[in-house]
């Protein structure tokens, strides 16, 4: 007489995920953020890092959009500014400039932009308390490569004398 309260017989259990809050090399029948990521196999988990890679190359692509999305606001301010003023004589006067602020549509995007790489950050955060070595690699690496393809507008230096450096960035 078959007692089991289960179907499965001793065959057919599946893996427990290995969880390990010390450095680990694991690749199989480990989960990460929950059991319904269970990795089960090296081809998933070889994907896994692929997409870890990737998500972070594209949070920096998307924070250089942030970053050119802010420019675009400014400069279209600055020119709206520039066709007021250019029957004055004050184009050359800084401090009597408004203060640029976006408008609540303009904010709303920005905010869109933020609440995204805050999301994205924290799950990234939360893949790397894994200490799993592959996992924490990938990310290191995505933010090299992320950093390397998308930054480069960071180190941009315009110069006082240019447009740019005169707040006239549409000149």
């Amino acid at each position: 007489m078959d007692m089991s309260h289960g179907s499965s017989s001793g065959s057919t259990i599946a893996a427990s995920c290995q969880m390990s809050m010390l450095w680990n090399w694991y690749t199989v029948d480990v989960c990460f953020l929950s059991e319904q990521a269970h990795i089960r196999s090296v081809g998933a988990f070889v994907g896994a890092i692929v997409g870890v890679f990737l998500i972070v190359v594209a949070l920096e692509a998307l924070r250089r959009l942030s970053r050119d999305y802010d420019r675009q606001i400014k400069c279209s301010f600055q020119a709206s500014l520039a066709l007021v003023n250019s029957d004055s004589n004050i184009k050359d006067e800084i401090s009597t400039l408004p203060l640029f602020r976006p408008t609540f549509s303009q904010h709303f995007v920005r905010s869109i932009f933020y609440g995204i790489q805050f999301g994205t950050a924290y799950i990234l955060m939360l893949l790397g308390m894994t200490y799993n070595g592959y996992i924490l690699f990938a990310i290191f690496f995505g933010g090299f490569v992320g950093y390397l393809l998308c930054a480069r507008d960071t180190a941009t230096d315009h110069g006082g004398d240019s447009p740019a450096g005169r707040g006239e960035c549409c000149a």
